[in-house]
């Protein structure tokens, strides 16, 4: 059931990806939070208000009554609550609960609807920051989360998984509290038999893209995709 699903962060067009995706938003009861950042949590305010619209405003007879719970640090979780009272969504009528759940800096596991995560500190810099793994039942999802290179991410892998990792730069060999491309390309060789998935990259024209997905299939064995736009995967 949606309502047992988890959204980790919330930014851009959200509401339209899920939506696209066949997911009832309206209904979604849990959202992971990886750190404060603006473009991790900008989009909460309007998912929440379109929620509320599909799941309370226009469900008058069956609203949603069960309560969306965030998971994220201490900064993150005031940077959440002051987006929404700015908009008053917590005033809207027959609004759906909040709760809001603190994680330990240090990380831990906590279990969200159906999915349990085991959350750990990677490197942002001064911003406190979590990466994440949830097991399937055949293989493993590692998420590093906004962070330069840091061994917890990798102690977690083993061959056949996923991970979805940081890659905010293609042209540079070191950009602070963000992976390169070079960086990655580096560690490759160390990691087990692993699916690579690069997001938070930068911005790239039609012919910047193709060449650089050439460049990777040319030179690595490993599965390596650039972005995850409509990509469904399997655990």
């Amino acid at each position: 059931m949606t309502r047992d699903g988890l959204l980790i962060d919330c930014n851009g067009v959200c509401v339209q990806r899920l939506t696209a995706a066949g997911i009832a938003f309206e209904d979604l009861g849990h959202i992971f939070l990886t750190h404060e950042h603006i473009d991790h949590i900008a989009a909460l305010p309007n998912f929440i208000h379109q929620s509320w619209v599909k799941g309370c405003l226009y469900r008058a007879d069956n609203r949603r009554t069960h309560p969306l719970h965030f998971y994220g640090n201490a900064p993150t979780l005031r940077a959440v609550r002051a987006l929404l009272d700015a908009v008053n969504l917590p005033g809207h009528p027959h609004m759906f609960p909040f709760e809001f759940h603190e994680l330990d800096d240090n990380g831990g596991t906590l279990t969200a609807g159906s999915i349990t995560l085991t959350y750990f500190p990677v490197n942002h810099g001064p911003t406190p920051c979590f990466g994440l793994t949830t097991d399937g039942p055949n293989r493993r999802l590692v998420f590093s989360a906004d962070t330069e290179p840091v061994q917890a991410i990798y102690d977690h892998l083993r061959d056949g998984d996923i991970l979805i990792h940081d890659c905010n730069k293609i042209d540079v060999d070191i950009n602070r509290e963000h992976t390169t491309w070079a960086q990655i390309e580096a560690l490759l060789p160390s990691w087990p038999d692993v699916t690579v998935y690069l997001v938070h990259l930068p911005l790239m024209d039609g012919e910047a893209e193709v060449h650089f997905k050439r460049g990777i299939s040319m030179k690595h064995k490993q599965k390596i995709v650039v972005s995850m736009e409509g990509i469904t995967i399997l655990l």
